[in-house]
């Protein structure tokens, strides 16, 4: 099934977004921290823009995302690197009235994992 949307909006709920989670760099994989390279909220419209915006139509609802968590980590070990994505959002579509927004999905706790 395909969510028709007229475009999505980013409202950005997590209690610490100047800090995403930490990553390794260099030989000898030191811990640096993972942050964006400007204000959560922008960074997150603006990659949703430039991914989506051609699926827009002018005739159907708005998406409200909030995103309540956020967080990347990667562990590289011998021979292996490993990497995941936490994702906590509430996904609203508005109504046919345009006024308010209804629940359309939880996305509670989903762990995205790499190996």
């Amino acid at each position: 099934m395909t969510l028709k949307t007229s475009g999505i909006r980013i409202i950005n709920a997590v209690s610490d977004s100047s800090i995403l989670g930490f990553v390794q760099q260099g030989l000898f994989d030191d811990w640096i921290e993972a942050v964006a390279d400007k204000p959560l909220t922008c960074f997150l419209q603006e990659y949703v823009n430039s991914t989506y915006a051609s699926f827009y139509t002018t005739d159907a609802p708005e998406i409200l995302i909030v995103v309540q968590e956020l967080r990347i980590n990667e562990r590289t070990l011998t021979a292996t690197q490993k990497a995941y994505l936490r994702l906590k959002a509430m996904v609203f579509a508005e109504n046919a009235n345009r006024q308010q927004y209804t629940l359309y999905e939880e996305a509670s706790n989903r762990d995205y994992c790499r190996y």
